[in-house]
Formats: C-alpha cells, structure tokens, sequence
C-alpha cells in the first residue's frame, strides 16, 4: 500500500486540519491529526524570528542625528561663541539655536510676550541642544535606540513614533511648566525608550535577551524617577521627557510590527490606541482653554512674574526704559528689582502701565 500522503485544508475560519490519506483504490481513510484555532498566536509576516527579519538602513535615525550636529555647529560659526555652558542656562546664553527654535510659551522677563500660538516650536526645539555635552549625549541614546528599532520597524514607523513623541512631551510641558525654556531631543528620546518598551511587550517570546534588555529599560525608568525626587535639576525638563516617554509607549501599539498577533494582543492595541488619543485630547484642550499659559499644577518652580503679568494685566513700563528682575511672584503681584536704580517695586493687578511703581525696599 502506498505512503499515506499529509493534506492541509482550511475552513475559511482561521482553523486548519491536518489529515492523512490513504491513497487506496477500495477505501480512503482521512484522520484528522491536529487542528489549530484562531486563539493560537498567529504570524503576520513569513519569518517571525525577531534576529533574522529583514533589516534596512536606519536612514531617519541618520538624517535627525546628522541635522542636529550641523544646526549646532553651523549655530555656532554664525554667532561666534563657542563659550556655552550648562551655567550659562540661567541666563539662555548657553542654547546652541536661535530663540524662535525654543519651546517656550513666555518670552524672558522683562519682554513677556506671550508665544503660546507659535506652533512649529513643539517640533523645531527638538533640533537644538544647550550644549556640547547636551547634544552628544542625546546623539548617542538617540543613535543606539533608533537605530535597532529602524533596522528593524523601517523609516516610516520610527519617523512617525520620534516626532509624535517629541511633539508630546513639550504639550506635556505646555501643561505643566509652561515657563520652562525647553530645548533638546531628549522628549522624542525618551519616547524611543518607551517605543522599546512596547517593542518587546509586543515581540515578547520572538525577541532575543528580553530579560536583559527589560532590566535595561527599567534602569532607565527608574533612574528618571530617583533624579527627579532625589537630585532635582532646574535645568533638566522632566515633563517633557514624561510625556515623550507615556505617548512613545501607548502609541507603538498599534504601530510597531507583531510578529506573531495574539487575541489578548489585538485588546491591548486598542485599549493603548484609546488611551493615547486620550491623552492627546486633554493636552490640547488645556492648550486651547489657557490662551495665556498656565500651568496645571502652581508651586514656587511652576509661576513667573511674566505669567502674572500676562494673566492680570501687570504693567511692564512703571519706570521707562528699565530694567528689572523678578524677585518674588504671588497670585497677583510681582517684586520686581529695578537694575538701574537698586529699588524693588511692588507691582499688583491694581497698577496701571505708566504709573509709578510703589517703592517696597524700604518696608
């Protein structure tokens, strides 16, 4: 009797049966073998080995990477200062780009205008860094994660996931220190991170040291956390990398390729799609109801003596052609230090420009 041969049928519903047929001219006998369900992982792509997919050259990661070198040198020649420091940030010598690249919503004291509709800052700040060490720092962890990810995900999905993110974390600083200077790509950085962070949920059992790299990405999670309670730095903005990393994560999702699709993974994409669109709709409600910004949490490293002027109308010429510095800032009033003269001037929502500041350094 001849070999049995294997046939593999298909019901049209995800479920294939495996049988053997008995190639006699009398009888045929079909048994069925094994019958696999549609709940059973199932692969969207020909090879779901995560090391052997095919790689392309991670020309986005390069591109980025390579326009904020030159746009930091090139910065650099034009202005003819190559004394910038992190010390200098105080004083926003030390940012390696023109101020119409910063994202900020209020100009420095004592200009105060209120930049809150210029919207190309929420992706130009990710093009400029405030120092060397700044850029090269954010150039290596830009390199290494995008460039896994790319090699992997293509051009277009790490575009997409870089931007998105960099344009989230500075609505995250929008609503929460809206009178921060903020400048660099560590927002869309920090989004990669949680790209990566997504990328091996999703590729779990296809993805080689998993272990290794979730204790990475916890590191680096953790490590955020323990400077911002711990070791607090003015000069670091940790809402933008909050929001860069909180969108990055919920959005790759649905983005990223899965190799291999689970019911429970089809939920999870959805109910991260939903939270990222929700996400979304409250920054730019807030950014839409607060045309004069203001932050959603108010505390002594939150407020500026610009935001109160811009929202209760505080003069800004009390002493024509002075120079102040704000001193202290409460609800609705300001000390400010005239320069010129060495007096502090209390300015409350009652002033009126062009009358005379009252003199408070005497009380």
């Amino acid at each position: 009797m001849p070999a049995p041969r294997k046939l593999r049928s298909s019901d049209g519903n995800g479920a294939y049966t495996l049988s053997f047929d008995h190639d006699n001219d009398e009888t045929q006998t079909k048994v069925s073998a094994l019958t696999m369900k549609s709940a059973l992982p199932f692969s969207m792509y020909e090879n779901p080995d995560y090391l052997t997919q095919p790689t392309v050259i991670p020309w986005f990661t390069i591109i980025i990477t390579v326009a904020q070198l030159c746009l930091y040198i090139g910065y650099l020649f034009v202005t003819n200062d190559f004394q910038f420091s992190a010390s200098d940030a105080s004083t926003y010598n030390a940012i390696g780009g023109p101020s119409s690249m910063w994202l900020m919503s209020v100009s420095p004291f004592s200009e105060c205008d209120n930049l809150h509709a210029e919207l190309w800052r929420y992706i130009s700040y990710i093009m400029i860094h405030g120092n060397l060490a700044h850029l090269l720092t954010n150039m290596f962890m830009q390199c290494i994660l995008g460039t896994s990810l790319e090699s992997v995900h293509g051009f277009w999905r790490v575009a997409l996931l870089y931007v998105t993110a960099g344009i989230a974390g500075g609505l995250n600083v929008t609503m929460f220190t809206p009178n921060l200077t903020v400048v660099g790509a560590s927002g869309a950085i920090y989004g990669l991170i949680g790209v990566c962070t997504a990328n091996l949920v999703l590729n779990w059992e296809e993805m080689p040291l998993r272990w290794y790299r979730m204790a990475v990405l916890v590191f680096f999670v953790a490590n955020e956390g323990a400077m911002y309670y711990y070791s607090y730095d003015p000069f670091t903005s940790y809402c933008a990398h909050a929001g860069g990393f909180a969108f990055g994560l919920l959005f790759s999702f649905p983005i990223l390729k899965n190799l291999r699709v689970t019911c429970c993974e089809r939920g999870l994409n959805f109910i991260c799609l939903l939270l990222a669109c929700s996400i979304c709709f409250v920054w730019f409600s807030w950014y839409l109801a607060h045309p004069i910004p203001s932050a959603a949490i108010i505390n002594e490293r939150k407020d500026t003596c610009c935001t109160n002027i811009l929202r209760y109308g505080l003069p800004l010429d009390g002493s024509v052609n002075g120079d102040y510095q704000c001193v202290t800032y409460e609800k609705d009033s300001a000390t400010l230090l005239g320069l010129d003269d060495g007096v502090l001037y209390q300015v409350d929502a009652n002033a009126r420009a062009g009358e005379e500041w009252v003199d408070v350094s005497t009380m």
